[in-house]
């Protein structure tokens, strides 16, 4: 699954129903802006 159709999965509608589930979103995000910035 490439990186487009991940965070369209992961959208605002999204709900994170554990902690973990939320420390892997906040995880996904911070590395997802940040790669956004390197390109």
């Amino acid at each position: 699954m490439n990186e487009f159709s991940f965070k369209h999965n992961i959208s605002p509608l999204y709900i994170p129903k554990t902690a973990d589930e939320m420390k892997a979103l906040r995880y996904f995000k911070r590395t997802f802006k940040s790669r956004l910035l390197k390109d």
